[in-house]
C-alpha cells in the first residue's frame, strides 16, 4: 500500500498590530488582533517543530491539536476564527490596514517535484488564509494516514488497551 505523507510547511513570523488600524470605538478590537498575533505564533512554532523532526518521529496529532484537561484546541482552528474575524472586520471598515500585509510561506507540495521549498511572500489577508487552509487539511490527511497505518498493524489483535 502506498501512502503519501504531506511535509508541512512553514510560515514567516507576522503581527496583525504591526498593519491594522482598530476604528472601532475604544479600540474594541485591540485584544483580538492580539490574540490573532499569538495565534499565528503558536501555529508557526507548531510548524516549525514538526519540520525538524525527523519522519518517523513525527506527532502529526500534535500538529492538528493540544489537548487540554477539558477542551481540544486545533492550531488552526485556533488561528482561522481569527483571521476570519480580521478579514470580515476589514471589509467592514471596522479595521484598517496601514499597508497591504505580506504573508510568506515556505511552498512544499511542489518540493518533490522541483526538489526545492521556496519561500513565496505575497500580499493580502487571502494569501495567508489559502495556504492555511492547506495546511490544515494535509496535517488531518497525515493523520488519518498514521490511523489506517496502526490499524493496519493491529490488524485483529487486540488494542493496548484491551478492546478490539
Amino acid at each position: 500500500m502506498s501512502i503519501h505523507v504531506y511535509e508541512p510547511p512553514t510560515t514567516g513570523a507576522i503581527s496583525f498590530v504591526d498593519f491594522c488600524v482598530d476604528q472601532s470605538p475604544a479600540d474594541a478590537y485591540a485584544a483580538h488582533l492580539a490574540e490573532a498575533t499569538q495565534a499565528r505564533v503558536n501555529l508557526r512554532g507548531v510548524l516549525k517543530e514538526s519540520k525538524r523532526t525527523d519522519r518517523d518521529d513525527k506527532d502529526y496529532l500534535r500538529l492538528v491539536k493540544v489537548c487540554t484537561p477539558l477542551l481540544t484546541f486545533t492550531f488552526l482552528d485556533e488561528y482561522l476564527p481569527q483571521l476570519y474575524g480580521v478579514m470580515g472586520c476589514v471589509a467592514a471598515g471596522e479595521i484598517a490596514l496601514r499597508s497591504e500585509p505580506m504573508f510568506s510561506w515556505r511552498t512544499t507540495l511542489s518540493a518533490r517535484l522541483f526538489d526545492a521549498s521556496p519561500r513565496l511572500a505575497l500580499p493580502s489577508l487571502h494569501y495567508d488564509l489559502t495556504p492555511s487552509l492547506l495546511t490544515y487539511s494535509s496535517a488531518l490527511s497525515n493523520l488519518r494516514m498514521l490511523m489506517v497505518l496502526v490499524s493496519l498493524r493491529w490488524g485483529g489483535a487486540t488494542s493496548p488497551s484491551g478492546s478490539r
